[in-house]
């Protein structure tokens, strides 16, 4: 994994300092702090706590977008989101213990984001990142309402994974807590550029719209109740789906 990394990056120069990462990925943290009131992150976050940033910064880099300098290679899901989760590692390296509330919200998250990944992979018959911004030539109904689910679904596990909204506590997030953030919703961002595929001058309101949607949760979904509902119906609702597709994939192996 590291040694394709390491050749990626060779290629990669454009990308790490101009567009999606470098300039591109800074102007899109610094808005994102400012909808939330915290560009003072910015200036207050230490060297040594900048170089906990460098692999959400670096997957931001990577990521397969129109007009960024070609890969020889993509990326799989699971080492994107080994780079998005890198805050959440070491901060769980660093304690000693782990709360009953802490551990609870991890669990609820990537309780969503499991089966969202696998649903995504399933439905594009792979785990690259080159995969999900595919667009296929004919669209059915029941996949695009499953990309649709999946789509859901890695969203709302950002709330208990991040720490946003009902699940948040008193400690504020730091900014490599925040590009985690920005990496996921990059991330979420492929499978819908992929229903855009023709109509390219749409597609940075994917983005757009989808950190709207995480601050509007943040700031007027922050009951409990309905979240603890939500995450269980979309929970069992993603399962089916992969139920669904399995069938699906044994009734053509049997004709």
């Amino acid at each position: 994994m590291i040694n394709d990394l390491l050749a990626m990056l060779g290629q990669a120069w454009p990308r790490l300092l101009l567009y999606p990462g470098g300039v591109c990925a800074l102007v899109v943290l610094w808005l994102w702090l400012a909808l939330h009131k915290q560009q003072a992150l910015l200036r207050n976050t230490s060297q040594s706590a900048w170089l906990h940033c460098v692999p959400p910064l670096l997957l931001i880099s990577l990521l397969p977008l129109r007009g960024a300098v070609e890969l020889g290679q993509s990326l799989d899901l699971f080492v994107a989101l080994c780079l998005a989760e890198w805050p959440l590692f070491r901060a769980l390296a660093s304690q000693t213990s782990l709360n009953e509330r802490s551990l609870g919200q991890i669990l609820q998250g990537y309780s969503l984001l499991i089966p969202s990944l696998l649903l995504l992979a399933d439905l594009n018959n792979s785990f690259l990142l080159g995969a999900q911004t595919a667009s296929p030539i004919v669209w059915k109904w029941d996949k695009l309402g499953l990309r649709w689910l999946a789509v859901l679904g890695w969203l709302l596990a950002l709330f208990p994974l991040c720490k946003l909204g009902p699940f948040q506590d008193e400690r504020s997030l730091s900014l490599a807590e925040q590009l985690r953030i920005l990496a996921h919703l990059a991330l979420i961002s492929l499978p819908l550029l992929a229903l855009l595929h023709d109509y390219v001058w749409l597609m940075p309101l994917v983005p757009i719209g989808l950190g709207l949607a995480v601050y509007a949760g943040e700031r007027w979904l922050r009951s409990p109740g309905f979240w603890l509902i939500t995450i269980k119906l979309v929970r069992g609702a993603l399962w089916l789906g992969l139920a669904w597709l399995a069938c699906q994939a044994l009734l053509e192996r049997a004709l």
